[in-house]
């Protein structure tokens, strides 16, 4: 029931509880789905900022989670 963000890369500081992605990311959850061209994170994920070319769709009775965003089968290299 929670929220699920996809990125190529990302940066995960634990010293700082911070993460940076520079790349392209695409979520979903509950209510709706967003992409942007990158994110960060800070507290430890309660405050989660989308950067360039954000578009969001917040879908009326909650996101279908059957279908996931396309993007979301374009991950990469662990």
């Amino acid at each position: 029931q929670g929220n699920d963000f996809v990125s190529g890369h990302a940066v995960i500081n634990a010293a700082t509880d911070q993460i940076d992605s520079p790349e392209r990311v695409v979520g979903h959850g509950p209510i709706g789905r967003i992409t942007s061209a990158s994110f960060s994170a800070r507290d430890g994920g309660a405050h989660i900022y989308f950067n360039g070319g954000v578009v969001g769709r917040i879908e009326q009775g909650g996101a279908r989670r059957s279908a996931p965003p396309a993007a979301v089968a374009m991950r990469g290299p662990r």
